[in-house]
């Protein structure tokens, strides 16, 4: 079964946690904007797993704002079964608006400058020295 969903920060992707039942050889992934996702061939689906691994960033073709929908298939003697399936919508997350640090950088190396230029320590010659 897909135990968990999450949204990556930055947008644009999707991070899934699955939790194969016992006796599961392989799982599959599969991906839709609608929840109809029939068999574990389905053609009209996106395949974002065939192997073994239990946690996925499914990150190709994504776009904020989208409701997706997961169905997990997991392979089990010769049979796919499949699980329920979930959805999200992912969307950027991103809630540090903090200073850029090389913002503050250029600031304080700039004001620095200027004192400097002010006391007749450095001249240049447009009486300010430029920091890019």
């Amino acid at each position: 079964m897909i135990s968990f969903l999450a949204q990556v920060h930055a947008g644009n992707a999707v991070q899934i946690f699955l939790q194969p039942p016992a006796g599961a050889r392989r799982w599959r992934l599969l991906r839709k904007r609608a929840d109809t996702i029939a068999a574990a061939d389905d053609p009209g689906a996106n395949v974002v797993l065939d192997g073994d691994d239990k946690v996925v960033l499914d990150f190709r073709d994504l776009v904020n704002g989208t409701t997706y929908f997961y169905r997990a298939f997991y392979l089990i003697g010769s049979t796919w079964v499949a699980a329920d399936s979930r959805s999200i919508v992912p969307q950027d997350a991103i809630v540090d608006l903090s200073p850029d640090v090389l913002d503050v950088v250029r600031e304080r190396v700039d004001l620095g400058f200027d004192t400097f230029v002010k006391r007749g320590l450095l001249q240049h010659h447009r009486d300010s020295i430029p920091v890019l």
